[in-house]
């Protein structure tokens, strides 16, 4: 969560917590379950979980806007509802 710090003001109040003070709530706190469609387990499809790690890798080291492109099918929409 370190670049996600790094890209907002994490001294901006939101609510009665500040922006570093919720990011320091999901420390150790985001996982991603694979979808198992052989044992019926909704979760994300790899292409999703691959564009979650790449945004989260590309906002290790930048505070750029990251931009997302995936194929046709591969569940942009369902991404995108479930962040």
């Amino acid at each position: 969560m370190a670049g996600i710090g790094r890209i907002l003001d994490c001294n901006q109040l939101v609510g009665e917590r500040t922006t570093s003070q919720i990011l320091e709530t999901w420390k150790d706190g985001i996982f991603l379950k694979k979808e198992d469609i052989t044992r019926n387990s909704k979760g994300l499809r790899s292409p999703q979980i691959g564009a979650i790690y790449a945004t989260l890798s590309h906002w290790e080291i930048s505070a750029d806007p990251a931009t997302v492109v995936m194929p046709t099918g591969t569940g942009k929409l369902r991404l995108c509802y479930r962040c």
